[in-house]
């Protein structure tokens, strides 16, 4: 989880260049908008940065309680995934959505193009995978499913609603 940070991610829907570097544990704290685990952040407003330079990494097996108090102040939160099977990441986004966390909230370490659409349903919106992931691939990842099941995160309307709207009933939520 140190060193910086992928090159090119997908946010928001594109590729962009990633203006975060992750720092780990043991690294010294760089200028510019940064990741640090969370047990480091009081180390790093201390040392100078801003709040809305600094984000915090979580592992996925993390309890959302750890963010009480803090989610209206921190612009991003990344979620790393330790193997491609490893789900925890996907409640804890969802809880941190549920709680009402606004900010970026961005999975990174191990998962592939074929996750991208379940992440994002659970409210990922920025990826940055572990490897040499070619980041258009990953972004034709968010459109392998035009309708969905169940409600979720991302708030798109489930098939069961949108047939009972075109038989003139009113979308529940």
């Amino acid at each position: 989880m140190s060193g910086v940070g992928a090159m090119r991610i997908v946010r928001d829907g594109r590729v962009i260049d990633d203006p975060w570097r992750t720092v780990g544990a043991e690294d010294v704290l760089p200028g510019g908008a940064i990741i640090v685990p969370l047990e480091r952040r009081a180390e790093a407003l201390g040392s100078g940065h801003g709040a809305d330079a600094l984000g915090v990494m979580l592992p996925g097996s993390a309890d959302a309680s750890l963010l009480d108090g803090l989610l209206g102040t921190l612009p991003l939160v990344a979620i790393h995934f330790e193997g491609a099977g490893d789900g925890r990441g996907y409640s804890l986004a969802r809880t941190l959505r549920e709680q009402g966390f606004a900010g970026e909230l961005r999975a990174c370490g191990a998962f592939g193009r074929d996750q991208m659409f379940y992440l994002a349903r659970c409210g990922f919106n920025a990826f940055a995978p572990d490897g040499d992931v070619d980041p258009a691939a990953l972004l034709a990842g968010l459109d392998d499913f035009s309708l969905v099941y169940q409600p979720a995160a991302d708030q798109r309307d489930p098939i069961g609603a949108l047939r009972a709207a075109r038989a003139g009933f009113p979308l529940a939520r």
